[in-house]
């Protein structure tokens, strides 16, 4: 097959599906969205906005494509009302919260435990000596794959400094 013909087959399809799918998306999700440069990339359901990152916004890698569409889609889900979508939107709310206040909530629980106010029983007394034995044995693999690192590491050196 020629360049031309080539250049047919892999090139002129995909500019087709894009003119396609260009004209589905101004038909189906563009008249009721935005698209605005910002910091990072994410779609705003209270918004109906999508918010590309200046490299995406302004790049033309199949990265960039990639991230666009994933953030359309989104648009997308929201639009159809998409039952996945519309969960974890409700479920955003807890979830920022908790993103941010894990710390806090941490730091109350060490201190309350260190004051004896609260303890903290995940495994019985009876259970405590077999967690034991469980967590040593997982530890031990870590050590097991810094001592194979070490060596493996000691045997490269040895025959560098042969040459």
């Amino acid at each position: 097959m020629s360049g031309w013909g080539l250049y047919f087959v892999f090139l002129i399809p995909p500019m087709i599906i894009g003119f396609v799918v260009q004209h589905w998306l101004k038909k189906t999700v563009a008249a009721q969205m935005q698209v605005g440069i910002g910091n990072a990339d994410h779609y705003d359901p209270r918004k109906k906005s999508v918010h590309l990152s200046e490299p995406v916004y302004a790049g033309r890698s199949v990265a960039s494509t990639a991230i666009a569409a994933h953030e359309v889609g989104h648009a997308i889900q929201h639009e159809k009302a998409y039952a996945p979508f519309r969960l974890r939107s409700a479920m955003w709310p807890a979830v920022a919260f908790a993103s941010q206040a894990w710390l806090f909530i941490l730091m109350i629980g060490l201190f309350a435990q260190i004051a004896g106010v609260m303890t903290f029983a995940i495994v019985s007394s009876g259970e405590s000596q077999g967690a034991r034995k469980v967590l040593t044995a997982a530890a031990m693999t870590y050590v097991a794959a810094a001592l194979a690192a070490l060596s493996q590491l000691a045997y490269w050196l040895l025959i560098l400094s042969r040459r």
